[in-house]
Formats: structure tokens, sequence, C-alpha cells
């Protein structure tokens, strides 16, 4: 006897979806707004697949982001965290909704 799943009714990590929720907001600031040096702090998600991404290397909303570097050609963004640094690319950038 085997069981065919349906593909639409596939788990999704409810905290992704908690932090997309509040995303529909007007005046959106993302990360790539930020100026080198300056500080925003984590509002939301704009995009589930980015959204989960994020959350897994730490990313949490409420959290402090400081943008550190901008590459040269524009495609990538250098930010620390509250406690590290990691490296992201402009779209998932994009996807980070701040607060100042």
């Amino acid at each position: 006897m085997s069981e065919t799943k349906d593909k639409s009714k596939s788990p999704t990590n409810p905290i992704c979806i908690a932090s997309l929720s509040r995303s529909k907001m007007r005046n959106k600031k993302s990360v790539l707004d930020l100026k080198i040096g300056e500080i925003g702090y984590v509002k939301s998600f704009d995009n589930l697949d980015c959204a989960c991404k994020l959350l897994t290397l730490g990313l949490l909303p409420k959290s402090k982001v400081t943008v550190v570097r901008k590459s040269p050609l524009g495609d990538a963004l250098y930010l620390q965290l509250d406690g590290h640094k990691i490296a992201i690319r402009n779209n998932e950038g994009a996807a980070i909704i701040i607060e100042e």
C-alpha cells in the first residue's frame, strides 16, 4: 500500500511565515538602502526562500545589522550581525526589511 503525498500541502517553516506576515507594509526599507557603516534592525523578510536561508545564517528579527562593505561591482554586501559577519547577494539583501 503506497501513499501518495500531496505536494500542495508541503510543510513550511512557521518562523518564516510569521516573519513574512508583517512585510506587507508601505515605505519598506531594505538593507540595500543602508550606506556603509549605517545600522538597522531586521523587521521582517520579503521573500520566503531568502528568509529561510537568512534565518539559518542567524539573521533573526530584531537583529542589529551593520553594512561593513559593498562589493566593487555592486552584487554583494558584507554585513555584521550581532556576533558575526556574513556576505550576501543583493537579491537576499533586498528581502531584508529593516527599521532604523
